[in-house]
């Protein structure tokens, strides 16, 4: 793993970001009674899990695009094969 920015896990984590921000604004008829019932624990589990996967998305640059090597070629064709 190499740490280092990642400009490509910025990029998903902006494809993730922008529906929930649209559906902010538009958020549906008495939302808010639905809010009350949801699971306390569950709730916490996904804003942890949301927070990990948003800093490893940033913080390991092996997500970013890196040239082609010939052990990587080789490896495909051999997958295909």
């Amino acid at each position: 793993m190499d740490f280092g920015f990642s400009y490509v896990g910025l990029f998903f984590l902006a494809m993730l970001m922008i529906p929930n921000i649209i559906w902010t604004k538009n958020q549906p008829k008495d939302y808010e009674k639905y809010v009350v019932n949801e699971n306390k624990v569950l709730l916490v589990l996904e804003r942890i899990g949301e927070d990990l996967a948003s800093c490893a998305a940033l913080v390991f640059s092996d997500f970013n695009i890196k040239p082609w090597t010939d052990v990587v070629l080789v490896g495909i064709g051999n997958a295909i094969i």
